[in-house]
């Protein structure tokens, strides 16, 4: 996931260094920048129901892991730390807290629920995004760990 999105970033900028008028050029990287932010937070979205859907089928219970499937392609919309750590203690309140320490201890929860937010201002609200591709390149660098942290949290090790 981390390879691919980083090729994306680096094609985006070859492309906007080849604009001319800078006037252009901001609107331009404005517009692929919040696609960009669209792009990396839905491969989040994935990752994080495959890290839940695989623990849930660890189950040898069809019916039981069919219900947690649904309830984990439903219930997850929102990433923020916050939710994710709520999701972690329905199955356990000591994965919540191992989650929890681990971010809390790695200061990435505000980039991480930055680039949550702003996905969210760019999807639904239309409001002004200001973000920039060398923005959402640094956040995203930066919270990489965060998915190791779920699966760390999730799996008990």
């Amino acid at each position: 996931m981390t390879e691919d999105i980083n090729n994306i970033i680096d094609d985006l900028k070859r492309f906007i260094s080849k604009i001319y008028i800078d006037i252009d050029k901001m609107i331009v990287e404005n517009i692929l920048a919040a696609g960009l932010l669209m792009l990396i937070v839905s491969e989040y979205e994935k990752e994080i129901k495959k890290i839940f859907i695989n623990r849930a089928t660890m189950s040898k219970d069809c019916q039981i892991t069919n219900f947690a499937k649904n309830m984990i392609n439903e219930k997850i919309r929102n990433i923020k730390i916050d939710t994710i750590a709520g999701m972690l203690g329905k199955f356990d309140i000591k994965m919540r807290k191992k989650f929890r320490i681990m971010v809390e201890d790695s200061g990435k929860k505000h980039m991480w629920d930055t680039l949550i937010e702003n996905r969210h201002r760019v999807a639904h609200k239309g409001r002004q995004f200001t973000m920039t591709i060398r923005d959402i390149e640094t956040m995203h660098n930066e919270v990489e760990d965060v998915m190791e942290y779920i699966k760390k949290a999730i799996s008990m090790k």
